[in-house]
């Protein structure tokens, strides 16, 4: 019973196709009564192979004689050893790709045991077309005991070698990473590596890493497009002006990351998000109206096209707001005192922010 399951293999055993025979006596096996059992059980026979002789006559002698294997743990890993060799260089004239392979062998311990005695060169296998993560049945062929050629079976799965990014030559900390600098590498820790090159090309290293050593994402950052103490130029935008001032970087970021600046008097302390090479944008969140009171009607900045339209637009005050700290320009407030009024300007003691445009701006209800 081979399979590379242990459970599996463990429940197969206990499976009992026939009572044994009484002392003296024979009884024949044959495939159709382990076929017949095995159903019976409720074992889906399209998923084992059974191999062998088509029957096989067993007896029982007063004084049965037990052959036990006898092999240690590290014995019957060197034999795992020359099959895994054996398998890799018979497969490799399917391919290169096949001789580098992962295998994983399941055989009984008298196998093993028959095999310790081998040396890798007299093995002789023979197999199916190789497949990657199916069991495949292969025969193994060896001299015995008379120099006779003995013959018995295993289980082998042919399993990828997992392969990572890594670099062709040493790069050092704080280098720009490109495609043209990655080569895939195998590895036995595949969890720990990156295989996606757009995880890694544009990244910076944060350490000197080692031709074909594994990448790991702990070993790089985004490419910073702004650092700390840079000269920023700082952008407020809408669909219909923009504006923008110079500000110091007071930390890194790379593109789409919030940074802090500090106006150049240090004054003034501000987020933005990077869009550029040493380029942020201040992106306010809501809209407020501009509301005239006590009785006045809602009013609104709009650019001239929106005029004799009959609709009143709110404006994004916390955008107004921010304009007022980049540039210090009054905007003057309106309103009705009755319905039938013309507007009037509203005294402020405060000044309020503006904006600069690239149409004209103009009143609308």
């Amino acid at each position: 019973i081979q399979d590379l399951d242990p459970p599996t293999t463990e429940q197969l055993s206990q499976v009992t196709i026939s009572p044994a025979p009484a002392v003296g006596r024979e009884t024949v096996i044959t495939h159709d009564l382990i076929r017949r059992q095995l159903t019976a059980r409720g074992w889906n026979l399209s998923t084992l192979l059974i191999q062998g002789h088509s029957q096989v006559l067993v007896s029982r002698q007063e004084n049965p004689v037990v052959n036990t294997p006898n092999i240690n743990q590290q014995q019957y890993e060197i034999v795992i050893n020359n099959l895994t060799q054996a398998i890799q260089r018979y497969y490799s004239q399917a391919g290169a790709e096949w001789g580098m392979a992962n295998v994983e062998i399941q055989l009984s311990s008298e196998t093993a045991t028959n095999l310790s005695r081998i040396a890798p060169a007299q093995l002789q296998l023979q197999g199916p077309t190789p497949v990657y993560n199916q069991a495949i049945p292969m025969a193994v062929a060896y001299p015995g005991l008379n120099q006779q050629l003995q013959q018995t079976n295993i289980m082998v799965m042919l399993k990828p070698i997992p392969r990572v990014l890594s670099v062709k030559n040493t790069i050092p900390k704080g280098y720009l990473i490109q495609e043209r600098d990655l080569i895939y590498v195998s590895t036995k820790k595949p969890e720990q590596g990156i295989v996606d090159p757009k995880q890694i090309v544009g990244h910076e290293s944060i350490r000197a890493i080692k031709a074909e050593e594994p990448i790991e994402p702990t070993f790089l950052r985004r490419n910073p497009l702004v650092r700390n103490h840079d000269i920023v130029t700082v952008y407020v935008k809408s669909a219909s002006f923009s504006i923008q001032r110079q500000f110091k970087a007071k930390s890194e970021g790379a593109m789409g990351d919030t940074i802090q600046l500090v106006t150049l008097d240090n004054k003034e302390l501000i987020s933005a998000r990077v869009t550029g090479f040493r380029e942020a944008e201040i992106i306010p969140t809501g809209a407020t109206e501009i509301t005239a009171k006590p009785q006045g009607q809602q009013i609104s900045l709009q650019p001239d096209s929106s005029l004799n339209t009959g609709n009143i637009q709110p404006a994004n005050y916390q955008q107004l707001q921010l304009l007022q700290q980049m540039q210090q320009i009054p905007i003057q407030r309106y309103q009705r005192t009755n319905n039938n009024s013309q507007l009037q300007p509203v005294n402020q003691s405060v000044a309020q922010p503006t904006v600069t445009s690239n149409q004209p701006l103009s009143l609308t209800r």
